[in-house]
């Protein structure tokens, strides 16, 4: 029986946080279905990256840290090649 770690439940915060929408459109589609219903979207992920940076940085590959210290790594429709080394950080 496995037991849940404070490393493990932290890379598991980590990997729930690398969920992005597929194309820029489908971005811009979210942006504006929080707009229209009254919510702050980007002020709401510019908190919970503030509230995981410490692990963010702790776990993710260097080209991320960029990102994350200057607050747009999940504000901003991010370049394909993170995208994609995002998936492969999950994967393994």
């Amino acid at each position: 029986m496995k037991f849940c770690t404070r490393e493990w439940y932290e890379l598991m915060q980590i990997t729930s946080f690398l969920i992005y929408p597929e194309t820029e459109e489908q971005w811009e589609e979210e942006l504006a279905y929080y707009r229209s219903e009254g919510v702050d979207y980007l002020g709401m992920q510019r908190e919970s990256l503030e509230e995981k940076k410490e692990h963010l940085l702790k776990y993710l590959p260097e080209p991320f840290h960029l990102y994350i210290h200057d607050g747009t790594f999940n504000t901003v429709y991010l370049p394909p090649e993170l995208k994609e080394m995002a998936k492969e950080w999950k994967q393994d």
